[in-house]
């Protein structure tokens, strides 16, 4: 019996320990704009929670924990009804709506301590990043280049 705890506490021992990232929304129904329709915001919070985990983890050492709690939203684009189609669509144009987030983080790391900060993310540029292939068909595709550029002008070169 002792020898199968030993052994157990030396596995959970061994085990790889990796990173976490939480995100949390504070007053999403109070962000600026966070979807087209209010049926849809939760879709979309959980994309982009969704994409700031996925992004976070490869930037975020083992052991280590971020966390972000987003303040605000503006999607690029804006909402238009659209023809036929009962939901509202998304143009971007490329003018003065630029996709833009607020949020607070925290890295919480045994090794390097805790480093905390406030990112005011606006890309104004949106449109003219070259190539967008994927920009028509990928949800919340200028959003996550934001994200993914925030993350690695933050945390690369740690």
């Amino acid at each position: 019996m002792l020898k199968r705890t030993l052994l157990a506490i030396a596995a959970l021992a061994a085990a790889p320990s990796y990173a976490a990232v939480d995100v949390s929304f504070v007053n999403p129904e109070k962000f600026t704009d966070a979807s087209n329709q209010r049926w849809e915001l939760d879709a979309n919070l959980k994309t982009l929670a969704d994409h700031m985990r996925k992004t976070g983890e490869r930037f975020i050492g083992p052991n280590e924990t971020l966390r972000i709690e987003v303040l605000d939203v503006d999607l690029a684009g804006w909402a238009q009804w659209g023809g036929r189609a009962p939901n509202q669509l998304r143009v971007a144009r490329g003018g003065a709506d630029f996709p833009q987030m607020k949020f607070r983080y925290t890295l919480e790391s045994a090794s390097r301590g805790t480093r905390s900060g406030e990112a005011d993310l606006r890309d104004l540029g949106y449109q003219s990043h070259g190539l967008r292939i994927n920009a028509g068909s990928e949800p919340m595709y200028y959003e996550k280049r934001m994200i993914d550029q925030w993350f690695q002008a933050t945390f690369a070169q740690r």
